[in-house]
């Protein structure tokens, strides 16, 4: 086993974007204890990316992350499950302070408060694997390809998920089959922002936080369920984990997120 962390910061039209890539590849003789030598390496890269509306800063970090197989017929017996761990608020600042208030999310069927204290599995269903969710399962038998139609019993829990990531254009496996052997999966939580809203002489201000940090890990498919509890997960047989985080935090001084890396915030854990 290798692991390979590259770091490049560079800019894009005025954009200071922060690009992390971790890279593991399989070992050839541990592979034989748990009968993984098909699989080459999992790749995954988080991305800082600042935005600005209307004068009002967004910080976020977005996430790419891809397996590959000896072939492509073997992609299907493996799998990503995403842990979370913090939250997602927002609070008015001024005229008068108020106390945070937490967004909903949707998960595991249900709306919740954006809340983890614990490590939890991010899925907006019960099933765990990460990218298997689609809104409308009408929507995926009209639109999928003949042939896909036909190797469901082999893609069917994999269906959502991308055979090409570039930001523009994505494809999914329920519109075309891998033409080379990856998979991908992304994400692309919640920004943080500052705003400031004038109105004559009345100014507000309101503060939007994500403070989150993730887990993205690779399973062989057969050691995923297809139905689980959100806290209820085993790492042990996770193949390889990658950590990276959504967790910004406003320098009021400087008028900027800053990229300092940084423990949940304790209004999350509480």
């Amino acid at each position: 086993m290798r692991i390979f962390i590259s770091a490049i910061l560079f800019a894009l039209l005025s954009q200071n974007v922060l690009a992390r890539t971790t890279i593991w590849t399989n070992d050839k003789t541990e592979c034989l204890k748990n009968n993984t030598c098909d699989l080459k390496k999992f790749s995954l890269t988080s991305t800082a990316d600042y935005a600005s509306f209307d004068g009002n800063p967004m910080q976020s970090t977005s996430m790419s992350a891809y397996w590959e197989t000896e072939k492509k017929e073997d992609l299907a017996r493996y799998g990503v499950v995403q842990y979370i761990k913090g939250c997602l608020y927002s609070q008015n600042l001024t005229p008068t302070k108020e106390s945070p208030v937490l967004f909903n999310r949707d998960f595991f069927g249900k709306t919740v408060r954006f809340n983890h204290k614990k490590w939890a599995i991010d899925s907006l269903d019960e099933d765990p694997l990460f990218g298997s969710y689609l809104d409308s399962q009408s929507e995926m038998e009209k639109r999928a390809a003949p042939e896909i139609m036909k190797e469901m019993s082999r893609w069917s829990r994999h269906l959502a998920m991308k055979t090409t990531s570039t930001g523009h254009g994505d494809t999914y496996l329920y519109q075309s089959l891998p033409q080379a052997s990856k998979l991908y999966v992304t994400d692309s939580p919640t920004s943080s922002d500052y705003s400031v809203f004038r109105n004559g002489s009345y100014v507000s201000s309101q503060i939007t936080i994500a403070s989150m940090i993730f887990k993205t890990c690779l399973y062989k498919i057969e050691d995923i369920p297809e139905r689980s509890d959100p806290e209820q997960f085993d790492l042990s047989k996770a193949i390889t984990c990658v950590e990276w985080e959504n967790n910004w935090e406003y320098n009021f001084k400087a008028q900027k997120f800053d990229d300092k890396k940084r423990e949940i915030q304790d209004f999350c854990l509480n």
